[in-house]
């Protein structure tokens, strides 16, 4: 699933839930829909560093250097 469609499903359910009723009963009930949002939300941040990491590290290995050569 493309990057961009990850980011949009994550908003739309988290939309969602922030909707759901917040009385005793109900709240109990969608609290682990509340959970999966913060988790999606973490990987979603880790990934994002990541894929960050990766291309600084590509693009250095991509570099003309001198230090690599040695």
């Amino acid at each position: 699933m493309p990057k961009l469609e990850l980011e949009q499903l994550t908003t739309e359910i988290e939309s969602t839930v922030k909707k759901l009723p917040k009385t005793q009963g109900f709240a109990n009930a969608f609290a682990p829909l509340r959970l999966l949002v913060v988790w999606m939300k973490a990987v979603s941040s880790d990934l994002k560093q990541l894929r960050k990491e990766l291309r600084e590290l590509r693009e250095y290995l991509q570099s003309d250097d001198e230090d690599l050569v040695k």
